[in-house]
């Protein structure tokens, strides 16, 4: 059995202003369908984080559905989880049309309960959850994530004699030292919902979502990565794919390395130096080493850079230039809870609840009170 294992295509997602909708197709095509097809894989899993946000564009949509045709048209299965910038709703709504051309979206946790059998190894898919999500589902009292993750896999009645995979999206902490992490992974508010990798300790390969930076945690546990660079901090970081193969209950892996079709760079120096460039369609990031702020720098920088997201000084290397801070029309800077309530929407298709606006409230009184 071979499968190649990626995540976190967040499709539909942004750099600064420049959409990533054409680096994205390229990956899916030039790269991972291609070596699909070149390794002759059984099928490629999608570990969570598909789209970007809940209420993804059309052209994010569209693009997601050419892929998969592409893929079960190629007798390539694709297994694919929901992850918690997705609306599993949204992406369901073909699961039971779908699973006989060799597509296999599980978006529910009663379905997550059955394996999916291919070349005898058995594959279950665990959609992104919360513990009250489980409590809701099944009438029981899980407190914590783990503890929902562990309940979970109670209810898959594994066979350990069997080779068995599972597609997970949350966050997995190593036996060991500590997560690798990205700027542009979601950060966690409240209590940490972590969980250990010895809870998947009956599968033969975890193929994990939701961690943006490639790296094993646990014996056969692993993070792909997303396939793109979506923050300056991954600049110098490189990018894979997994290469799966299980035979006889032993599993090997092999990262494949991505070269995408335009990178994601800091450049450092002086300005002069920048000018003399050779013209680049990466995405590049400006760290001057300037005393002075240059005029109307962006527009300069973009005739050599055209995809420069943003310009800092190293001297003060948080700020940006004005030209590139601009607040969006209606921002209201008296009330921040307000920007704040329009984003928890935008992200989670659903609008705070009144406690949790008093949460937010009453931090930010005290944010205030701290700084006067």
């Amino acid at each position: 059995m071979k499968f190649i294992h990626t995540a976190d295509l967040h499709l539909g997602k942004k750099l600064s202003e420049f959409s990533l909708l054409e680096d994205q197709r390229y990956f899916l095509f030039d790269v991972l369908l291609k070596e699909a097809k070149g390794h002759n894989v059984d099928a490629i899993l999608l570990s969570g984080d598909i789209y970007d946000t809940t209420v993804p564009g059309q052209s994010a949509m569209l693009l997601l559905n050419e892929f998969l045709t592409s893929a079960v048209e190629s007798h390539i299965k694709v297994l694919l989880i929901p992850g918690n910038h997705d609306s599993a709703e949204k992406l369901s709504f073909l699961s039971t049309l779908v699973r006989k051309d060799g597509l296999y979206l599980v978006t529910t946790l009663k379905e997550a309960e059955t394996p999916i059998k291919i070349n005898g190894v058995n594959f279950y898919c665990l959609p992104f959850l919360k513990h009250f999500d489980v409590n809701h589902e099944y009438g029981v009292e899980t407190k914590t994530y783990e503890e929902a993750v562990c309940f979970m896999i109670s209810k898959m009645n594994v066979d350990v004699s069997k080779s068995n995979v599972i597609l997970a999206h949350q966050t997995v902490f190593p036996v060991n030292g500590e997560l690798i992490r990205s700027e542009s992974e979601e950060p966690s508010a409240g209590s940490v919902p972590n969980v250990a990798s010895q809870v998947f300790k009956d599968f033969d390969y975890v193929a994990l979502g939701h961690i943006h930076k490639p790296q094993k945690v646990g014996r056969v546990a692993y993070y792909a990565g997303s396939p793109l660079k979506y923050h300056v901090d991954e600049a110098n970081s490189e990018k894979f794919i997994n290469l799966v193969s299980i035979k006889d209950k032993v599993t090997e892996v092999e990262r494949i390395h991505i070269v995408p079709r335009r990178d994601v760079k800091l450049i450092e120096d002086r300005w002069e130096n920048l000018l003399s460039m050779k013209k680049s369609e990466d995405y590049v990031y400006l760290l001057l080493d300037e005393e002075n702020r240059i005029d109307n720098a962006m527009e300069k920088a973009r005739a050599t850079f055209p995809n420069c997201c943003a310009i800092a000084y190293k001297e003060n290397s948080h700020e940006l230039t004005e030209e590139e801070v601009e607040l969006p029309d209606g921002f209201d800077k008296a009330d921040p809870s307000k920007e704040l309530a329009s984003f928890f929407s935008l992200v989670t298709g659903e609008e705070l609840t009144e406690y949790q606006k008093g949460i937010i409230a009453k931090t930010f009184e005290e944010l205030k009170g701290e700084k006067q």
